[in-house]
């Protein structure tokens, strides 16, 4: 049986995780709209999918070993603000590079979630 504290860290984290589809699928659903903002094809903005995808085991390590090495209360917080962070600054890039870095960060930050909540 989980306590009250249990179930409360269970919902967190997968509001956390529906939140990051919500994201990670209003990107793919618009690609053809933000590759017309910077003047760009439609695979080069897909490219910025693809660094989230590829970037997420390296969050996964680098969040799970803080939560091992601190406990995963803060680490998760710490990695749950950066999500929030990333995920609205992703809105205000200006330049096609700022996007695959903000996209890039945000794939480690992605993979944080699974390597704390798991």
């Amino acid at each position: 049986m989980m306590t009250a504290k249990q179930w409360n860290f269970f919902a967190v984290a997968f509001l956390g995780w529906t939140w990051d589809a919500v994201d990670f699928f209003t990107v793919s659903l618009t690609a053809t709209d933000i590759a017309k903002t910077f003047d760009k094809e439609v695979s080069e903005i897909t490219w910025g999918i693809t660094l989230v995808l590829m970037l997420r085991s390296v969050g996964a390590l680098i969040f799970g070993l803080a939560g091992d090495k601190w406990g995963r209360k803060w680490p998760f917080i710490a990695n749950l603000f950066l999500f929030i962070v990333l995920e609205i600054g992703t809105g205000f890039a200006q330049t096609y590079s700022g996007f695959l870095a903000c996209r890039a960060l945000f794939g480690i930050a992605m993979g944080g979630l699974y390597g704390n909540a798991a």
